[in-house]
């Protein structure tokens, strides 16, 4: 994982240092630092990247940009998109508490993480011990990842059931990650 900008480096993946260039504009744009150099969301939803070997991971950087994309769009014209204040860089929680965007942001992108590994091996499985069906909840993974920051709501994650079959996924490993993708869902 880069420790600056916090995406994994997949195999095959968006070429790094286009990206960086990319984020780095992005930062200095919602900072009111960029000047001449400013971005804005148009720019960043239609950025493309060379897809090159040892990149970082696709999924990650398009969750980034459309993150960023969707805070440029709300930023006053040659403003610093996250103001000034106490709390320049967090937005309110549901429960009224700050969250910095960057730490939602990295939040999600673990939560979607899960969605990148391969289907039968997103969690860790009791061999001889009962567990979630594994079929049940790499369905419900895919819809997550595809519905995460857009349509999925807590009422539907809380609804989800999955069977119990002998070799299944962990329960206290789906739980704790259902638990999660719960509260970075529409109430």
């Amino acid at each position: 994982m880069n420790e600056t900008l916090g995406f994994t480096i997949a195999m095959r993946g968006y070429d790094r240092a286009e990206v960086e260039a990319l984020h780095g504009r992005i930062e200095r744009t919602l900072a009111g630092t960029a000047g001449a150099d400013a971005v804005t969301a148009d720019e960043v939803r239609s950025s493309q990247f060379r897809v090159t070997m040892r990149g970082y991971d696709l999924r990650q950087v398009d969750d980034y940009l459309d993150t960023a994309a969707a805070q440029l769009s709300t930023a006053a014209p040659n403003a610093p998109a996250t103001g000034r204040g106490a709390a320049a860089d967090s937005a309110p929680d549901d429960d009224g508490s700050m969250t910095s965007w960057a730490d939602a942001v990295a939040e999600r992108h673990a939560l979607l993480e899960i969605a990148g590994r391969e289907q039968g091996r997103r969690f860790p499985r009791g061999r001889f011990a009962r567990g979630y069906d594994l079929a049940q909840v790499d369905a419900f993974v895919e819809h997550v990842r595809s519905t995460l920051t857009t349509t999925l709501t807590r009422a539907e994650v809380g609804s989800a059931r999955f069977d119990v079959r002998r070799g299944g996924y962990r329960e206290d490993e789906v739980d704790t990650w259902m638990s999660a993708v719960a509260a970075h869902t529409r109430s």
